[in-house]
């Protein structure tokens, strides 16, 4: 039992923002604080293909003491990640001591809340055959390895095989997503068959595909062929048409879960699995109901409010990573987080915390899990600014959270890749939960703690550089060990975040004229005056070296078009200047050529580098013919005036 002395139930769910999730998630949390439980929800997102940021969204599974939940509701249906599901799973059989229930999936003969696939079309396909009198009745099923999908249409199977209608000919397995969907109706139609008078759906997303496609090819909904769906989606009830469908009461399922976890907790007697009571709702796509004038405004009202909205939250974070791209200290993150989480996110309370080795951590390749210690380095609750904390990991939240009444939080995982640094905790008004870009913030998070850790370990290096001599002592700017060292580092952190990198290599020109006519000691004063004037052109962090004689050379990350010429034109400028002003009985000049790539896995820095160079020495040859051109017309046009003399 956790601090404030009540149960504690831990929910493992992904992508709580999808429809399904949500609707589970607010139904245990309104139960949950009716029977007085704390409801903790272990959340993450989807990895997307990306195998190491799967990783590390694992981590939120290793947080919670499984010992100290007094129930686990599990949603291994809702995991994108491979392998998380079992992850999870096993970790509860090794450590846990309190009753597991599963959501959506009968999970390994745990007790379970079902949608009773068996039966969940029964109705719906009764209503085509007893009320509308079809009986060509298509199906466009889910994937064959999905257990809801297998039953869905084995019901379908078993209620025209009764009346004696069924042709496997009209069935197509699909995927439950909307390009199966739409590869089923052109099957349908060009299938050597009468048309279907109906296409049954096994959900919602390939029902809407189905009407899109039908109406593309000039068939009308539901004059020509009625569309229906399952599971009574908000998709369901927006889409124009809207659907006839199957209801799921997904909320009840939630709510039965946490009932489930009550009764075995308080001795009574259940069954092992309950199911969802659903039924047959009535849509405009098989015309059995119309849709006012009044419906369909406050309908697209609803819809355009959605959209605007999701449009805003992702603007702002894309303007969120623009900000944190800037910010170098701790406490400007810590601002710009709070103010876009005030303004823009969803919740009511925000508390960032990190282990308390995050910095470390920082520095390492991998780092999973959480530290026995955490720091609650900032905390939000409404507008009111919550002082920072430190706590054992295994209260999960700080003492200053905690309070007597029911308590219903969500937790994340921060992390890059596969480091994890920490987690955070949101709480929500009733009835609000994450939106889709909601991802997007905690990534924004991430990737800015992943940065200053870079910065940080970059200003480190530097400084243990500095104490093995890698500065030039003639210009004070890197020698080539320095900017070996250091350039390697920018080149690899710019190809790991895909942004261009910026190469220039500059010659000092006619140093040997220089040193023959005025001597050595005016020839270090041109090589310092090049030196000087790039580090004045260096205004993002450029590394600036001298490699060798007179041969410099300047790498910087993250550079556009428009930063390459502003720097060689502050390069240019300050040699102009220091011309102007110095007096020297010769002039400081320079050659260059300049790289600007987005490197990949086949770009090598020292091929860049060469590639600068090979620039430069072109442009000094160029610079060479031109200056003797210029002289040959000069002593030209001064013989002229000779001889005019």
């Amino acid at each position: 039992m956790l601090r404030n002395k009540r149960k504690t139930i831990g929910i493992f769910i992904a992508d709580v923002f999808s429809e399904f999730q949500r609707e589970v998630c607010f139904g245990i949390t309104e139960r949950g604080k009716e029977l007085g439980y704390n409801t903790f929800y272990f959340s993450c997102f989807g990895a997307y293909g990306q195998e190491a940021y799967g990783i590390g969204e694992m981590n939120i599974a290793e947080l919670p003491n499984m010992k100290d939940l007094d129930g686990v509701i599990f949603a291994p249906g809702t995991y994108a990640i491979e392998g998380m599901e079992n992850h999870i799973l096993e970790r509860f059989k090794r450590e846990a001591v309190c009753p597991l229930v599963t959501v959506g999936e009968d999970f390994d003969d745990y007790p379970c809340v079902m949608i009773d696939n068996d039966h969940v079309l029964e109705e719906l396909i009764e209503h085509f055959i007893y009320v509308h009198k079809f009986t060509r009745i298509n199906f466009i099923s889910g994937p064959k390895t999905s257990m809801a999908a297998i039953k869905r249409l084995e019901c379908y199977k078993r209620i025209l095989e009764k009346h004696g209608i069924y042709d496997e000919r009209r069935v197509y397995y699909g995927d439950f997503w909307r390009k199966l969907a739409a590869d089923a109706v052109d099957f349908f139609l060009d299938e050597d068959m009468e048309l279907p008078q109906v296409i049954i759906c096994a959900n919602d997303s390939m029902a809407v595909t189905a009407c899109i496609e039908l109406t593309k090819r000039g068939i009308r909904i539901p004059e020509d062929i009625a569309v229906s769906g399952c599971d009574n989606m908000e998709l369901a009830s927006s889409f124009i048409p809207t659907l006839t469908t199957a209801d799921v009461p997904v909320r009840e399922m939630g709510v039965e879960a946490l009932d489930k976890i009550h009764r075995i907790l308080t001795g009574q007697n259940d069954e092992r699995i309950s199911y969802a009571k659903t039924s047959c709702v009535l849509g405009e796509s098989c015309g059995c109901r119309s849709i006012s004038a009044l419906e369909r405004m406050e309908q697209r009202s609803k819809i355009l409010e959605t959209s605007e909205w999701e449009g805003m939250e992702y603007a702002e974070n894309m303007y969120m990573s623009i900000d944190l791209q800037n910010a170098a200290r701790l406490s400007t993150i810590y601002e710009c987080i709070v103010d876009k989480f005030i303004h823009f996110f969803p919740a009511q309370e925000l508390y960032l915390c990190l282990s308390e080795d995050w910095r470390q951590r920082g520095r390492e390749t991998e780092a999973g899990g959480y530290a026995d210690r955490m720091q609650m380095v900032f905390g939000v609750k409404g507008e009111n600014r919550i002082q920072p904390a430190d706590f054992n990991k295994n209260e999960l939240l700080p003492e200053c959270l905690w309070q007597e009444e029911p308590m219903s939080y969500y937790f994340v995982p921060i992390h890059y890749r596969t480091k994890s640094y920490g987690y955070a905790i949101t709480g929500f008004r009733k009835n609000e939960i994450f939106l889709p870009s909601s991802q997007a913030f905690f990534i924004n998070i991430s990737n800015a703690i992943e940065n200053y850790c870079v910065r940080e370990e970059l200003t480190q290096v530097a400084a243990e550089l500095e104490d093995m001599y890698i500065h030039d002592v003639l210009t004070g700017l890197y020698n080539r060990r320095g900017f070996q060292l250091l350039a390697q580092k920018y080149f690899e952190e710019t190809r790991s975040k895909g942004k261009q990198i910026f190469i220039l290599g500059a010659d000092v020109n006619d140093l040997k004229v220089i040193n023959d006519t005025f001597g050595h000691l005016y020839g270090d004063i041109a090589i310092q005056a090049v030196a000087n004037a790039l580090s004045c052109a260096a205004k993002n962090s450029e590394i600036c070296a001298r490699c060798g004689g007179d041969e410099f050379s300047v790498i910087g990350m993250d550079y556009s078009e428009t930063k390459v010429v502003t720097f060689v034109r502050d390069f240019v400028d300050a040699l102009e200047i220091y011309n102007r002003t110095q007096n020297r009985p010769f002039h400081v000049s320079a050659s260059w050529g300049t790289v600007l790539v987005a490197p990949n896995r086949e770009h090598r820095l020292e091929d860049l580098i060469n590639e600068a160079d090979k620039q430069m020495y072109e442009n000094k040859k160029r610079s060479k013919q031109n200056r003797k051109m210029r002289e040959e017309r000069e002593r030209l046009i001064a013989e002229e005036e000779a001889d005019r003399i």
